[in-house]
């Protein structure tokens, strides 16, 4: 009987253990949960434009985006009127177990050039950089940028840098965020809370010989 019990227990560990979904938050319309991308400062990124550069014409680009829209931010410290600014940032807030974001690179040498800058902080620590060249060519491409491999099932905040304090130009084109969380709402989910419920039966008194 308690052989029985454990492997229920275990086969229920193993349908809750499988409900994980991916979700994706468009840099625009946000995620199918309601949560959405935070622009900071709200002027440096433009929707479906480059932010931080009124000359820079309108990349072609929403074929390439994921519900068709993009933010782009544009930053460079170097220039008089950003010396006394912070890098501008985009920041998802998510309860998750693993996090990703997906830009568009830009292979453009001017107006504006594609060298793309990037740092990403997970709850406050760094995780990782990206850097990227452009060929030369008039060219753009959809990339996965960053990905946060394991983080505890949890709420978490993710934060994307563009450039960095004292950097040269640096061009962003956000495309949407995937992070991945238990879909608490499906069958292995509630087999999970089945499971706390059921106990081992006592085991039975021994019989006297």
């Amino acid at each position: 009987m308690r052989c029985l019990w454990l492997v229920t227990v275990l086969s229920l560990f193993q349908l809750a253990s499988a409900a994980i979904v991916n979700i994706t938050v468009d840099d625009q319309n946000g995620g199918p949960d309601g949560i959405e991308i935070s622009y900071q400062p709200p002027n440096s990124w433009v929707q479906g434009a480059i932010g931080g550069c009124t000359d820079c014409p309108t990349p072609a680009i929403s074929n390439l985006a994921y519900m068709n829209t993009f933010h782009g931010s544009l930053f460079n410290q170097g220039n008089q009127k950003n010396s006394q600014q912070s890098p501008p940032s985009a920041i998802l807030a998510f309860f998750g177990s693993s996090v990703s974001v997906n830009c568009i690179l830009s292979n453009e040498v001017s107006n504006p050039v594609g060298i793309s800058r990037m740092t990403f902080s997970v709850d406050g620590i760094q995780r990782n950089t990206f850097t990227y060249t452009p060929t030369g060519s008039s060219t753009f491409q959809s990339a996965t940028v960053f990905s946060s491999g394991p983080l505890g099932l949890a709420n978490h905040t993710l934060e994307i840098k563009n450039g960095a304090t004292g950097g040269g130009s640096s061009l962003v084109i956000l495309d949407s965020i995937t992070y991945s969380t238990d879909d608490l709402t499906s069958p292995s989910s509630s087999a999970l809370a089945a499971s706390q419920t059921v106990q081992a039966p006592d085991s039975p008194p021994n019989s006297s010989p």
